[in-house]
């Protein structure tokens, strides 16, 4: 098995760097190739953490990728940390869950109908790699979509960088599939909403919310009807337990520090 995982490291990551300015996770192998599961929920195989700096691929042993780019500042003294180019797939949901819960099904599309403990759970599956996979923060997210500075981008049409109601009036289109923003990431805004780590403490602190997990996400979804809160700040808030068509998300890749040297 490492033979065999070394071996499609080594292929993969001759790809990612000889297209590395085309590299999002729905290259042709990321489409084709969903690995069998294994009971218990766990997909069979490895994983293998490969880093290029200002990109990164998690890449499982059946061919399959999970495209990565860096977020973080170095001169901060933060560890290092990558952010999902796009929203986790159905494919890349499956490389470790044994079922798919999405309302509408392509291995393409944004895994949705997922809830917060739902999209930790999957997080929680990536062992034994020297990142720590999880959900990203708020401002991790919003360092990722702002895009002050490029008005070709900010000056664009909404239809044009995002699906919402308007040209998506049926569900989420497949990952990947409107231009990325100026920092290489997909989707940020439209397609699915996307759970971010943090609680809601405002409405947490409210007395009919009690003693409730209110979770935060970002990016807007498929249902908007205009492009009003298509934007890097507007902050929505859901129970934690709650799960629609709308919802998705992305996973964020943080050095541990264990291995930082």
């Amino acid at each position: 098995m490492h033979t065999e995982l070394t071996t499609v490291a080594f292929l993969l990551i001759t790809c990612v760097i000889a297209h590395a300015d085309e590299a999002v996770s729905t290259e042709p192998h990321d489409r084709q190739s969903t690995p069998a599961i294994a009971a218990g929920g766990q997909a069979t195989g490895q994983f293998s953490w490969q880093d290029f700096g200002e990109r990164a691929v998690l890449i499982h042993s059946s061919g399959s990728a999970i495209y990565f780019r860096r977020i973080s500042t170095p001169e901060a003294g933060e560890n290092a940390k990558w952010l999902g180019v796009t929203e986790v797939s159905q494919a890349q949901w499956l490389m470790v869950m044994a079922d798919c819960p999405s309302e509408h099904t392509g291995s393409e599309l944004p895994v949705t109908n997922v809830s917060w403990y739902d999209a930790n759970d999957y997080c929680d599956s990536f062992k034994d790699l020297p990142v720590r996979i999880r959900l990203p923060s708020v401002s991790e997210w919003e360092s990722a979509c702002n895009c002050t500075g490029y008005p070709d981008f900010e000056e664009a049409p909404a239809p044009f960088w995002a699906w919402y109601q308007p040209n998506s009036p049926d569900g989420p289109h497949p990952v990947g599939t409107k231009p990325a923003n100026p920092k290489g990431f997909y989707n940020m805004l439209g397609n699915v909403q996307e759970w971010c780590l943090d609680q809601d403490q405002m409405r947490m602190g409210m007395k009919e919310f009690k003693g409730q997990d209110i979770r935060q996400c970002k990016g807007g979804e498929w249902g908007l009807p205009n492009d009003l809160h298509l934007n890097c700040d507007t902050t929505w808030a859901l129970h934690a337990g709650d799960s629609n068509s709308h919802m998705g998300f992305r996973i964020l890749a943080e050095m541990k520090e264990s291995a930082v040297k």
